[in-house]
């Protein structure tokens, strides 16, 4: 079994997930693993409601503002972010509580093993991360998570999950050897987020950035209209304070 060290030499020591982000790559190719690895872990991604963001900037603070939300409204809520700033244990939060390196430690030895039964040898450390955070709230008793995509969106790991609303913040030109160099190409890998019958929220986009997104989420049915909010959504999942 791996201390917490050595969860994290391990981790650090699997493939980088940016230098994975191949163009010939088909998405089911990209997000094979993630799911596959979801799959022998109980798909701990179902056990809980979550909310998914991307975007250029204010995913940070706009993930810490739903976390608080949500806690007012007295959930258990789960917070996955990257990078860290200062400790690895800051991506996979409980209720503002960092992970323990206990906890940390158990979930790498679980994830790890499941890839290794899997023979999922191409795993990357983000994929990883992912599956522990995913794993690490569904074993706690999470009822909500606020996921934060790592980089892009459409092939992102974060993206194996069916969230009861997706939002995507502010977008600009950044990270283009991976995500494309206009602002259309960028909002159409954020925008990959967007799920069937899933409300998304949007706002203060630039043109090319707006169009986009509004086409995608017409397409795929998510909402009426490009940055409908949770307040005014319908569906059966709408956010209603715990009891």
């Amino acid at each position: 079994m791996m201390t917490y060290s050595e969860s994290l030499d391990w981790l650090y020591g699997l493939a980088s997930f940016d230098k994975n982000l191949g163009a010939d790559d088909p998405e089911t190719a990209r997000l094979g693993r993630i799911r596959t690895l979801l799959e022998a872990l109980g798909h701990p991604e179902q056990r809980y409601k979550s909310i998914h963001v991307a975007g250029t900037k204010g995913k940070g603070s706009t993930c810490a503002m739903l976390d608080s939300a949500l806690r007012q409204m007295s959930y258990k809520v789960g917070l996955f972010t990257s990078p860290h700033l200062v400790d690895f244990r800051e991506r996979i939060r409980v209720d503002g509580q960092w992970i323990s390196m206990e906890d940390a430690a158990a979930v790498a030895n679980r994830v790890r093993a499941a890839i290794e039964a899997n023979g999922l040898d191409g795993a990357t450390t983000f994929e990883a991360i992912t599956a522990m955070g995913f794993t690490h709230f569904a074993d706690v008793g999470c009822a909500w998570a606020v996921i934060e995509t790592g980089l892009g969106g459409r092939l992102d790991p974060t993206n194996a999950i069916m969230p009861q609303a997706c939002v995507i913040t502010s977008l600009s030109i950044d990270h283009t050897a991976q995500l494309g160099n206009t602002l259309a190409l960028i909002a159409a890998e954020k925008a990959g987020i967007i799920k069937e019958a899933v409300p998304v929220i949007s706002h203060g986009q630039m043109l090319p950035a707006a169009q986009v997104i509004e086409r995608v989420a017409r397409a795929a049915c998510a909402a009426d209209r490009a940055g409908q909010s949770l307040a005014r959504h319908r569906g059966r999942d709408r956010v209603q304070p715990a009891a």
